[in-house]
């Protein structure tokens, strides 16, 4: 069996693991960028490839895509290439980020994160992209011929306050990869799309 793993921040590890735990399978990762590792299991390779651009892979069992909301100008245009290059029964399988931040008791209305979330979302679609593009994966993707398709939706936590001991850990699990990932989101985006300073940025950021 083949496999085709989009990778969105390019470490390879998803790839890696998958091509350990299934030794008989041929994992292919793309990226557009070459930071993977260079030691990998023999059946698993990367290469640099841009998978909104012309398909020229064999034929794969199962396309596994995650978190390139921020990536793909054309989810749909993903989606058919991903549908012409499954073998007959094969599976895709697409999670990502609703990348708009919720809460249930509205306590997040006027605060700066909620602006620094608008301001994300905003700079992102000022760039082609649609951090909200989560929403409709299921019609494109039955508009792109599969078949099947089961859409499953997670609440995920962005704090330790939540509910419960593993919504806990869920929580400040999210929350330290927004903390550790906050300044990385933000200064390119909000200096070229806006034409902040930096200094700007990290004092909004504090």
């Amino acid at each position: 069996m083949e496999v085709n793993l989009f990778q969105a921040e390019g470490t390879g590890i998803w790839a890696i693991e998958f091509a350990i735990k299934y030794p008989d399978c041929k994992v292919v990762g793309t990226d557009l960028s070459p930071i993977q590792p260079n030691e990998v299991p023999p059946n698993c390779h990367f290469e640099i490839d841009n998978a909104e651009d012309v398909w020229v892979f064999t034929l794969f069992s199962y396309i596994h895509s995650r978190f390139m909301c921020g990536a793909f100008s054309s989810f749909h245009k993903v989606f058919a290439s991903a549908f012409a290059n499954l073998v007959p029964g094969g599976y895709a399988e697409f999670r990502d980020y609703y990348v708009r931040l919720q809460c249930v008791d509205g306590s997040l209305a006027g605060t700066d994160l909620e602006k620094w979330n608008t301001v994300l979302l905003e700079g992102v679609a000022k760039l082609g992209k649609n951090g909200l593009a989560a929403a409709k994966f299921k019609a494109q993707m039955e508009e792109a011929g599969f078949v099947d398709v089961v859409e499953k939706k997670f609440a995920l936590p962005g704090n330790p306050w939540a509910k419960g001991k593993a919504e806990k850990v869920l929580g400040l699990i999210q929350m330290t990869n927004i903390l550790n990932g906050l300044h990385g989101m933000s200064i390119g985006l909000f200096t070229r799309v806006y034409g902040w300073s930096v200094q700007e940025v990290e004092e909004f950021l504090v």
